[in-house]
């Protein structure tokens, strides 16, 4: 009886094709490279995906700088609103892009995007300019967000999973770190503008290994696809997502009400578009129309894990974004610390995020608890946001927060580490890219949703202190940006404080109601076992295909396999098969002879 238990103790050689489901499939990933090659190529994707996460952070602290530099406090919203729309809106686009163009091209692509308008948002002269170089460059943040977790896996020999997966959670972690305090730093010490140039000559040194060191393509990429790509299903993805995070934003920070035209105008537009995509893609699975291939595959959404990642990453998003997002604002506005001082205070929760990732990310490569690691982060982030709901208003930083910080970190670093990791495992490469932009799209949306929810829960409790002791226009103006409350007296400025503190609780009990909803959605699983009448693994990246073509040997006379599904049960058990369902826990053979 042998045992595999580590993706590194079999030497594993990449084929051309692999056995699934009883068929030989072409495998379209990339040749994974060696040592150095390896190391610099692996160091370039990493880089591109440190700078994509850092810019979706580093403009909070930033913004009230931002405004003040052009005199408009209300659209200064609008430079995070508009990188949020491009990062959301192409996330499955950009990735289903790749496999048209190709892999290389597409991150060479997403780079260009991010540097060039990086350039152009430290240099505009009008905030217009500025809101519309932050929606291209959250384009090509997306791209390099997604295409590094799409090559990541290809590339890199199958001994070496454990260390890329942790590489990744700390690149995440320190992303998560950097955001807040450079963005803070930055304004102080220098001009706000350098928090978007910086980005361009780390761009130009991140290319140099993309392009002389690129592995060899085990499939050439066909040129004629171009006439295929899905065009009618990429617009309604990015109009659904574009429409739907700008109501969030604009009803968050109180520039429009529920009921106001605009609002109802664009829910509406946005769900017609989701609902018209949900059956576009639905006909295209089914029927080939005109020979175009869906920009999603249908299947991906009803297939475990695939689908059910999709909407946990929806779930965690939303207390993922209010944590970071509105802990240094608590910093500043409650303890009257300064931006560096609020980012440095939110130091436990990164810094043990990157932690989490870094140690989920090897237990779910070398032990494969893949499963035990996701739902022990979801219950970590339940526990954290429930204790973070009861701090005091106090002007000074309770002790006990520092500690909550590293619970509801740990959390967030176990649980995006296993999901991560899960996907990479249970996808074959084709699949990988589409899957990637999905689960990333609808952790933005979730953020944005957790975002929105906490801009209301705010502006209703300042409404009902200010009212009647400021003018109208102060309040409105409040609402709009918290950095209009240097214009109140002391003790109205303490009002603001009490408040947020308040509100702050309220919105980490919601966050705490949503990680319950988590934990209970990732418990729903069962266990399968397979055996050679059941075959075989469902392993997709290109090693791991080669690695389960291996194990079906004449001497293999038992293959038992451990599944996990962890998806409800009613909803889904009659959907998969169950090749398609699980991911790999245990591999025990049984072989004659010596």
């Amino acid at each position: 009886m042998k045992t595999l238990t580590r993706f590194d103790e079999a030497e594993v050689q990449t084929d051309q094709t692999a056995t699934h489901d009883g068929e030989e499939v072409e495998n379209s990933g990339l040749t994974p490279v060696y040592g150095w090659r390896w190391a610099a190529l692996f160091t370039s994707l990493c880089l591109g995906l440190l700078l994509a996460l850092i810019e979706t952070s580093i403009s909070a602290t930033a913004l009230v700088t931002i405004g003040a530099y052009f005199d408009d406090f209300p659209d200064s919203t609008w430079v995070i609103l508009a990188y949020l729309l491009g990062y959301s809106g192409f996330s499955i686009v950009f990735p289903r892009l790749s496999d048209i163009i190709g892999q290389r091209a597409a991150v060479l692509l997403a780079w260009v995007l991010f540097a060039a308008f990086s350039l152009g948002a430290g240099l505009s002269r009008t905030l217009p300019q500025l809101i519309v170089c932050r929606a291209f460059q959250g384009i090509g943040g997306t791209g390099l967000y997604a295409m590094t977790m799409v090559i990541s896996p290809q590339i890199t020999p199958v001994k070496r999973w454990p260390l890329m997966g942790t590489s990744v959670g700390v690149v995440v972690g320190t992303a998560a770190i950097c955001g807040p305090i450079l963005g803070g730093v930055i304004t102080e010490k220098s001009t706000w503008r350098w928090i978007y140039l910086f980005n361009a000559p780390f761009a130009a040194i991140a290319v140099l290994p993309l392009v002389l060191l690129w592995p060899r393509n085990n499939k050439t990429t066909n040129r004629q696809q171009w006439r295929h790509i899905d065009v009618f299903g990429a617009l309604l993805s990015i109009a659904g997502s574009c429409l739907i995070v700008f109501v969030l934003n604009q009803v968050g920070a109180a520039f429009y009400k529920w009921n106001d035209a605009v609002i109802i105008s664009c829910l509406t537009i946005s769900g017609l578009c989701w609902v018209s995509f949900v059956v576009w893609i639905a006909v295209l699975s089914r029927k080939s129309l005109w020979n175009i291939d869906p920009i999603f595959p249908g299947k991906i959404a009803a297939t475990r894990p695939s689908g059910p990642a999709i909407v946990v990453a929806f779930l965690a998003g939303f207390p993922y974004f209010v944590a970071v997002i509105n802990l240094p604002e608590r910093s500043q506005l409650v303890n009257g610390l300064t931006p560096i001082g609020a980012g440095l205070r939110l130091m436990p929760l990164l810094a043990f995020t990157a932690v989490g990732t870094a140690v989920g990310g090897s237990l779910c490569t070398k032990k494969n608890r893949t499963p035990e690691v996701l739902v022990v982060g979801a219950m970590l982030m339940t526990i954290g946001c429930g204790l973070l709901s009861t701090l005091s208003g106090g002007r000074d930083i309770e002790a006990k927060q520092y500690g909550f910080e590293v619970i509801l970190g740990s959390g967030f670093g176990f649980f995006f580490a296993s999901l991560t990791q899960m996907i990479n495992i249970e996808n074959k490469a084709c699949n990988l890219a589409a899957v990637q932009g999905a689960i990333n799209q609808a952790r933005v949306l979730g953020g944005c949703t957790g975002l929105a929810v906490a801009t209301i829960v705010l502006n209703n409790n300042i409404t009902k202190v200010l009212v009647g002791l400021v003018s109208s226009a102060q309040l409105q103006s409040i609402r709009h940006s918290l950095g209009s409350i240097e214009t109140l007296s002391p003790s109205q400025r303490e009002l603001v404080a009490r408040a947020f503190a308040n509100s702050f609780n309220t919105e980490m009990r919601t966050c705490c109601y949503v990680s319950i909803a988590t934990v209970l959605f990732l418990k729903a699983y069962n266990r399968h076992t397979a055996t050679n009448t059941n075959p075989v693994i469902s392993f997709h990246s290109p090693g791991t295909e080669a690695l389960s073509r291996s194990l079906q040997t004449p001497q293999t006379k038992r293959l038992s396999v451990q599944y996990w599904l962890w998806v409800p049960k009613v909803r889904f058990q009659r959907a998969a098969k169950v090749l398609e369902i699980g991911v790999y826990s245990t591999i025990r053979t049984t072989t004659t002879g010596p």
